[in-house]
């Protein structure tokens, strides 16, 4: 049995396979999912290899449990973030709205490297009728 928060492989041959991608999640049909393509998060920045700060318009590579996807800075806290510092930043998913939950542990980084960590805090549930660009 599978239980809440565990990863399992499932056999699903009546399912067309170019209808299926990674990062999509199996919930009960009463659980009401919402897909969000913004959300807040609290985030520790921890690049020590450079002085760069992070701003508004920063691009990175965002991943939450089963979720890897390019996302863009759209609004901060602060003017900049630098190293070994916090800040409370809203994340836009590039590509597709993703099914994410407050709370959940998130990393973020750019050119292969980790440049910091954080949890949810807010999700904007995506509305049915609107587009994510």
């Amino acid at each position: 049995m599978v239980r809440a928060g565990q990863a399992a492989t499932l056999s699903l041959p009546q399912i067309e396979g170019s209808r299926l991608r990674k990062g999509m999640v199996l919930v009960s049909s009463t659980s009401e999912p919402k897909a969000c393509v913004e959300f807040v998060a609290e985030i520790d920045l921890s690049m020590h290899h450079t002085n760069t700060p992070i701003r508004k318009g920063f691009e990175t590579t965002v991943q939450i449990e089963n979720i890897r996807q390019t996302a863009l800075i759209v609004d901060m806290d602060k003017e900049e973030l630098y190293a070994d510092k916090q800040a409370i930043v809203t994340f836009r998913f590039r590509n597709r709205c993703e099914y994410v939950l407050e709370g959940s542990r998130l990393i973020f980084r750019s050119s292969n490297q980790t440049k910091g960590s954080g949890r949810v805090i807010q999700v904007f549930p995506q509305q049915q009728n609107s587009t994510t660009n």
